[in-house]
């Protein structure tokens, strides 16, 4: 007999899909117009990459804001105009939207107190699986602006913004010299490039975003700082824009009469504000101090801004035999100015005395005391010592062609050449102190500073003879 036994076999569940890993997403997002930025509410953003096939369940928009703190949008679908969607496409990711205004400045219409979106990442689910956008795209609702004007070149002024610009894709090829405008004086302007290009190249492969502007003028005249003003018509597709496509704000230096540009090549010529305490009336002020205190202003101080400084004038009539005479007046100073030397051509009876010691000794003095300063702990001053042409040349025949800083006066002498020459004797003085100050031996305990082979900055041309 056969015995058949039957077995009940259950049916097997058939294996789901493995849930996909945050690493099978590799997707961006992106400006859709190709800057590498974003400029805010009403910007359209684009998405694209590769994620798991299947349904996206959930797609938000999240914008990281200044105080750590987030808004989002979600993306919901094709909505009517098609303009926010979000497709998997077996696998490929592709979509866009517009974002509302939560990602404008803050103080826009945003349901919610913003303090500024400054990031952008899309967040997607699929078979519950959530992953974000490889990238955070920078957010930039500032319009770029032109802070300030600089004269680097006497027919060269240096536009800076506030970030970098560049032309609009259908302008790439050149910067127009039409849309600039310089006047007080009015000056030409012949060329415009960006500060990374050779002066005179234009081309697209140079027309990269950069911060700055150079405009090439018609010669400066001396101490002019001339307005700029920049025009450009917007509508007609011209005028620079940042890395999000914002265009420079037109009310920053492009309208109206421009803004007086930085004189950055030539020095700010000081102005005295007071002299004592008084105020100059046309021009003068009269103090009875024997070392009054003089403020001025257009002096540079330590931060690089211009302001007002004090300047003490100090006057001692021992300067040979006090050799400590000038330790009260360098004292705590920034900058030393030693500007006295007996200036006498007549009735002299004894040079030595009466001119050479008294400028070589009262010298040496200062220096001395500078150096005692600076090994108390004082920060060491600038120190600037005037010179003379006399130290350069005793007359114009000392030389055929002309006369610079290499030169110096042997022709003069103690007492005087021709012998009585009063003027030639001061001469002497002058060499002599220059010749063998600190500042030219290389003995100045100040070796932070450089240090002149000549310390007289004036040249002398003399037209050689001729026949």
């Amino acid at each position: 007999m056969f015995v058949v036994a039957l077995l009940a076999v259950a049916a097997l569940p058939v294996p789901a899909s493995a849930q996909p890993s945050p690493d099978d997403f590799d997707f961006a997002i992106a400006d859709a117009e190709g800057y590498p930025r974003t400029k805010g509410g009403g910007d359209t953003v684009s998405f694209s990459g590769t994620v798991p096939d299947g349904q996206i369940t959930s797609a938000v928009l999240i914008g990281d804001e200044q105080d750590g703190t987030r808004v989002t949008q979600t993306i919901t679908g094709r909505d009517s105009s098609r303009d926010n969607y979000v497709v998997n496409d077996g696998g490929t990711l592709s979509g866009q939207a517009i974002l509302n205004s939560c990602f404008n400045e803050p103080g826009s219409f945003c349901p919610e107190p913003t303090s500024g979106v400054t990031h952008i990442t899309l967040q997607l689910t699929i078979a519950g699986t959530t992953a974000a956008s490889r990238n955070r795209l920078v957010n930039d609702y500032t319009p770029p602006q032109i802070i300030r004007f600089d004269i680097v070149e006497s027919d060269e002024i240096v536009a800076v913004f506030s970030e970098p610009v560049r032309l609009p894709e259908q302008l790439l090829e050149f910067d127009r010299a039409a849309d600039w405008d310089v006047n007080d004086p009015d000056l030409r302007v012949l060329r415009v490039t960006n500060d990374g290009a050779p002066a005179g190249s234009f081309g697209s492969a140079t027309n990269v975003y950069h911060p700055t502007r150079r405009v090439f003028t018609e010669t400066i005249p001396e101490d002019a700082t001339p307005h700029v003003t920049y025009f450009a018509d917007f509508d007609l597709g011209r005028g620079y824009a940042d890395q999000a496509g914002n265009n420079l704000n037109g009310s920053t230096l492009q309208t109206g009469n421009g803004d007086a540009a930085i004189d950055n090549v030539r020095p700010i010529i000081p102005t005295i504000e007071a002299i004592g305490g008084v105020s100059p009336t046309d021009g003068r002020a009269t103090s009875r101090s024997q070392s009054p205190v003089i403020e001025v202003s257009g002096i540079n101080g330590d931060s690089g801004a211009a302001g007002t400084q004090t300047l003490s004038l100090y006057v001692d009539n021992n300067l040979v035999v006090d050799d400590i005479a000038f330790d009260e007046c360098v004292a705590g100073a920034h900058c030393v100015f030693h500007t006295a030397s007996p200036f006498v051509t007549s009735n002299i009876t004894d040079p030595h005395r009466e001119l050479i010691a008294p400028a070589l000794t009262g010298t040496r003095n200062v220096f001395s005391s500078i150096k005692r300063a600076v090994a108390s702990g004082a920060e060491p001053p600038r120190v600037v010592l005037t010179s003379s042409v006399a130290a350069v040349m005793g007359t114009a025949a000392d030389k055929a062609t002309y006369f610079d800083e290499s030169d110096w006066n042997f022709s003069s002498r103690a007492h005087g050449n021709p012998p009585g020459n009063g003027l030639d004797m001061y001469r002497y003085s002058k060499v002599r102190t220059t010749h063998h100050s600190p500042l030219t031996t290389n003995r100045l305990p100040l070796t932070t500073r450089h240090t002149a082979h000549h310390p007289v900055a004036m040249h002398m041309h003399r037209t050689p003879p001729t026949g």
